[in-house]
């Protein structure tokens, strides 16, 4: 069942540590929040459809969504995964048609803060410092894509799979390095462009070198060096 609500001021800090936001000074960000909303949905969701007009972008605060499209045969094509903390649909408010050039569905339940895009707009139209800050941050942005499009297009699958790992590392409370992976198998294999079988074997091969032990969505990662060290074969 689909919820909407309003959000506060709260919700500030959040909001400084997107890109979007951090560019405006607080006038404009509570502009902002007095006309945003947070939506409340379950696991399987669509949130918007691919040709839907495009009236807002977002940002996840709570869960993980999908942005895919759908292929001639039915099969589907995984854009991008957004994770908590994560903005996304903010580039269509500058393009020329203004409709959903993907479909975008709740990968998790999961509570999605929504923005107006043309006030926003507006904001940057009144503000050319805010304009041009977006701008250097967006070309950040880019060049990051631009690196991962490199490496689905000039890397093998286990490079691809062992270098999104390492993205995800982080240390429990007694330091060790280890990876929860919030969503599917499934779906990361068609992010990074990998058959299921074909990831679930790297996996598998990864664990029987002793480079990580895996239990469910829990990974330890036992060595950590010898892992880079698939990056540079």
């Amino acid at each position: 069942m689909l919820k909407k609500l309003g959000i506060s001021n709260a919700f500030i800090p959040e909001l400084r540590r997107s890109h979007l936001f951090s560019c405006l000074e607080e006038e404009a960000i509570n502009k902002m929040i007095a006309t945003a909303e947070l939506i409340r949905r379950p696991l399987g969701d669509m949130l918007f459809h691919a040709g839907d007009k495009a009236e807002k972008f977002y940002i996840v605060h709570t869960g993980t969504v999908k942005l895919f499209l759908l292929a001639s045969d039915g099969g589907e094509k995984i854009i991008e995964i957004i994770q908590a903390g994560r903005s996304f649909a903010e580039a269509v408010m500058f393009m020329e048609q203004n409709r959903y050039p993907v479909n975008c569905q709740l990968l998790e339940a999961s509570e999605i803060l929504a923005f107006d895009n043309e006030t926003y707009v507006s904001i940057l139209r009144s503000s050319p410092e805010a304009s041009f800050s977006l701008l250097a941050e967006i070309s950040r942005r880019l060049h990051g894509r631009l690196v991962e499009i490199d490496n689905l297009c000039l890397h093998n699958a286990t490079y691809r799979l062992v270098n999104y790992l390492l993205s995800q590392i982080a240390t429990d409370a007694e330091g060790a390095p280890g990876i929860h992976l919030a969503i599917q198998k499934s779906a990361i294999a068609a992010r990074l462009s990998i058959q299921r079988e074909t990831f679930s074997r790297i996996l598998a091969r990864l664990k029987n070198s002793n480079l990580l032990k895996v239990s469910g969505s829990n990974i330890q990662v036992i060595d950590i060096e010898g892992l880079k060290a698939l990056l540079d074969e």
